[in-house]
């Protein structure tokens, strides 16, 4: 890519739209594309323009075959780890990381029967998936995940509103979390229509989807729109702090009362929700995406 001009978001849920741009970016236009991974065509998009650059979050949910003949510079992000780090506890819960091995072999073997040409890039948030990128000889960047302006604009709500985020599949390990929460807090998945007719929650419970921690795009989101997140234990945290910038439970019992209290004593949380808000700026679009552009030396 000589020139950055056009950018093509592709994602399963309706809450990556928010990897689109914010203003500054150096992309001149850009769309978003939501695409069931169980009903996708091959190749995943077959329109486009040679300049562009095709963006799929959570690429292993579509599959190789999907990634052929997709037109212009191919850019996959893996929002989940593909290599486990060495402080990951595993002797602390060895059947939850028995579980959790197959999906980080099948992500894996999905990186490794991918042909990527020479402008493709892999782009992971955590140092233990750029070092086996790195090993691999896999074109790889560092970074976290962007996150629109345009969240910053939406109205939230002035009630207290409780909310836990999650996939509309949740995993036995977030099922496991959810079955904690007390009457009152309300489930909401990431195919939910959150710019047209929603009102934002006033607290984001954000669970990890499996034992290997990662930082949910949702909880990049939260901060963004300067609302009080509590969620699982984060990794990498990209400067955010836990019981300053946010809440962190660790076991379905804690997350019961952090979620008890908030409900009764919503305004403790308040100036928590503004340290979160002050650090988002590492989340922001153009911040983001113009320090790919030049790492990428185009």
């Amino acid at each position: 890519m000589s020139r950055a001009q056009h950018l093509r978001v592709v994602g399963s849920r309706s809450i990556f739209q928010f990897f689109l741009p914010s203003k500054g970016s150096p992309f001149s236009t850009h769309e978003f594309f939501r695409i069931d991974p169980e009903t996708v065509e091959t190749p995943l998009l077959d329109e486009g323009r040679g300049e562009s650059v095709t963006l799929v979050v959570n690429p292993e949910e579509y599959g190789n075959e999907a990634m052929k003949e997709v037109n212009g510079d191919l850019w996959l992000w893996f929002l989940r780890p593909l290599a486990i780090p060495e402080t990951a506890g595993q002797e602390e819960a060895p059947r939850l990381w028995d579980r959790e091995r197959p999906r980080f072999e099948q992500r894996r073997e999905f990186l490794f029967g991918t042909e990527l040409t020479s402008t493709g890039v892999v782009v992971v948030s955590d140092e233990a998936s750029y070092n086996y990128c790195q090993q691999l000889g896999v074109r790889a960047m560092l970074s976290p995940p962007p996150v629109s302006d345009a969240v910053t604009s939406l109205q939230p709500t002035h009630e207290v509103r409780v909310a836990a985020w999650v996939d509309k599949k949740p995993s036995r390990y977030t099922r496991f979390f959810l079955d904690s929460l007390p009457p009152g807090v309300l489930n909401l998945h990431g195919d939910t229509n959150i710019v047209q007719d929603f009102i934002w929650p006033s607290h984001w419970i954000v669970p990890q989807e499996s034992a290997a921690s990662t930082l949910p795009y949702e909880a990049a989101v939260c901060l963004g729109a300067g609302q009080t997140l509590i969620t699982g234990h984060l990794w990498p945290r990209w400067g955010l702090e836990p019981g300053l910038d946010y809440l962190e439970f660790s076991t379905p019992e804690e997350l019961a009362r952090i979620s008890e209290h908030v409900i009764k004593h919503p305004a403790s949380t308040r100036l928590l929700a503004t340290r979160g808000f002050h650090k988002r700026t590492v989340f922001d679009g153009a911040r983001v995406y113009n320090r790919l552009i030049s790492r990428l030396g185009l």
